[in-house]
């Protein structure tokens, strides 16, 4: 007869069309009210003393893009810390469970944290799909082709993993790269308020290159490979295959994608490259 299926955890939200654009929407009202913000309040947050021509560009940054970064750093803290939350809950599930899900019932702490899990998901995907509206729309403004391709392969992952409510601890260890995003926002929004040459900068980019070393570097290149090794059971849940092979395409890619970004910050931290033409961008090593 056919294998026996391996089941996910009960109890996690559906990976809908319905509730990505619910909570995109959701976003979305923030991000008007965002918008209302910074259309009131851009001047008021730049530093006194800048010369006319700066105070109109850092103004018009502002209030033209600093909404779009409101959201993303709001997105970010939250599915970050949530992310190391059941980070630490699953550390010590056996791979089925971190994989799968099946017997997550087993433990209390495995099932909350797989539930927790798959709220977390459509949160990402949520924001994923009100971000890349307003990139399309702003195109190039808020980001270029690299990022509509970022947010479109992510959303992907989103939707399979979620749908079939699979790789429940690999997306805890992705997602806990968000909270370098928190870093670069910070960044950016310290450079377009004309305090690009401040102590606090040097602060925030030290800050930033270190959590993505540890979490976009280290922590996923552990992660990455105990998923490959794990991998068989992937196979044995209700995703089609070819959509498992999809997944860990695209996971694979995306460290191959950190590894290239972490050794641009490297040579921006030792002064072999620009600043800005390192991270300055809303679509380098911003979020995935």
């Amino acid at each position: 007869g056919c294998p026996r299926m391996l089941d996910p955890a009960p109890g996690l939200p559906a990976m809908s069309p319905r509730n990505l654009l619910a909570v995109a929407g959701g976003l979305e009202i923030i991000a008007r009210f965002s918008r209302n913000y910074f259309k009131r309040n851009a001047a008021s947050l730049l530093v006194p003393g800048l010369d006319e021509a700066k105070q109109k560009k850092y103004t018009e940054k502002l209030t033209l893009e600093g909404p779009s970064y409101a959201v993303t750093t709001l997105v970010a803290l939250v599915t970050g810390i949530r992310g190391l939350i059941f980070f630490l809950s699953l550390l010590d599930a056996p791979d089925v469970v971190k994989l799968t899900g099946s017997s997550a019932e087993e433990n209390p702490v495995w099932l909350a944290a797989a539930q927790g899990v798959g709220y977390t998901n459509l949160l990402f995907g949520g924001s994923l799909v009100q971000d890349l509206v307003q990139v399309v729309r702003h195109y190039p403004r808020l980001g270029g082709w690299e990022q509509v391709m970022h947010h479109s392969i992510f959303l992907v992952c989103c939707i399979i993993n979620g749908y079939y409510k699979i790789s429940i601890f690999p997306f805890c260890w992705l997602i806990l790269g968000e909270l370098s995003t928190v870093l670069l926002e910070t960044r950016w929004f310290l450079i377009n308020s004309g305090r690009g040459d401040t102590a606090l900068l040097s602060v925030v980019n030290n800050m930033f290159a270190a959590v993505f070393g540890v979490t976009r570097v280290a922590v996923y290149g552990w992660g990455f490979y105990n998923m490959i090794k794990g991998r068989s059971f992937l196979f044995e849940t209700y995703a089609p295959q070819e959509l498992v092979m999809v997944t860990l395409f695209f996971v694979t890619a995306g460290y191959g994608l950190n590894l290239m970004w972490f050794f641009q910050i490297v040579k921006m931290a030792v002064g072999g490259i620009p600043k800005k033409a390192a991270v300055d961008k809303k679509g380098d090593p911003k979020a995935a």
